[in-house]
């Protein structure tokens, strides 16, 4: 806030905050004072997802019926609390960590979700303090899972965790329709298009694309700097991460709730 309150054009992490009602204010105050702002979701930049919008946009997919991604994280079950399991710093756990990002990518290849039902669950309740080897409880979500249903119909599935043991940090997208399947794997790098079954039974691969993981970041960074030069916006911006923090509480009520939540939930 005081950099906005300062006139300086922002690039900020994924989630813009701990709360609903401050990235709210943040987004709010970002187009009041007039400055560029962007949200740091960095898989917008990778070379599968450009990819996957373009095949969908051109209709390789055909008519979408499901929209299923996880993001899976080994944060290590011996690990000490660091702060993103504390409530306090961090507002959420794998809900605010992981599930952003898949969250931003359907929105973006997808569009917006009507409806969603959450289950949040910590797994490894306790964890050593830094310094020392006193256990402290962890107050925050490790896992969460949710379904959902978006606007044009498209049933999503969505799982995000921080105890996938061995997993590393693989992410995986899988779009199906009327016409082919695409899915994103992050843990080979790589797209792939499947298309219908064809007379002999067999599939055929339509298209293929792989990841130089080593560009993301500089496009991200120049697409921000380049859009500020040249007077455009900067998406995804505050908007972008203000929709994905209201898509994050509202899975977090729908825990809290034991039922399904309809979105909107801003201004409730």
């Amino acid at each position: 806030m005081k950099v906005i309150q300062n006139n300086l054009h922002i690039l900020c992490e994924k989630p813009l905050a701990i709360n609903l009602k401050d990235a709210q204010r943040m987004y709010e105050q970002a187009v009041k004072k007039q400055i560029k702002h962007m949200t740091a979701f960095t898989f917008r930049f990778t070379s599968p997802v450009i990819k996957a919008r373009k095949l969908i946009e051109k209709g390789s997919i055909g008519d979408v019926f499901h929209f299923n991604a996880h993001y899976l994280v080994d944060f290590d079950i011996n690990s000490a609390l660091t702060w993103r399991f504390v409530k306090e710093k961090a507002g959420y756990g794998a809900l605010g960590d992981l599930s952003p990002h898949i969250i931003d990518i359907a929105r973006l290849l997808i569009g917006e979700i009507k409806q969603l039902c959450g289950i949040e669950q910590t797994f490894v309740k306790k964890r050593r303090l830094i310094n020392n080897n006193s256990l402290h409880n962890v107050n925050v979500d490790d896992s969460t899972v949710f379904i959902a249903q978006f606007q044009n119909k498209v049933q999503g599935l969505f799982q995000a965790s921080m105890v996938a043991t061995g997993r590393g940090s693989t992410m995986r997208i899988e779009i199906s329709g009327t016409k082919s399947s695409l899915v994103i794997n992050r843990e080979m790098g790589n797209i792939t298009l499947y298309q219908q079954k064809q007379k002999n039974g067999k599939y055929s691969i339509l298209d293929k694309c792989k990841e130089d993981r080593g560009l993301i970041f500089t496009s991200m960074a120049k697409t921000f700097s380049e859009n500020i030069l040249q007077d455009k916006n900067t998406p995804p911006s505050f908007y972008d991460g203000l929709k994905t923090q209201e898509i994050i509480e509202a899975v977090n009520l729908s825990n809290k709730q034991r039922k399904w939540v309809t979105l909107p939930i801003l201004n409730k």
